[in-house]
């Protein structure tokens, strides 16, 4: 990740944190696209 948690984020929502490698966050954006046609970044992965 960043490193940094965002001022905007509500953890009280927050249920889980799942780290992933960057590689995994390309991998998983990437197959979002191909079979769900969802645009996103690494975040999303």
């Amino acid at each position: 990740g960043a490193g940094f948690i965002p001022k905007n984020l509500d953890l009280s929502i927050v249920d889980r944190v799942e780290r992933v490698t960057d590689e995994e966050s390309k991998a998983m954006a990437r197959r979002l696209m191909q079979e769900e046609g969802i645009l996103c970044g690494i975040s999303c992965g």
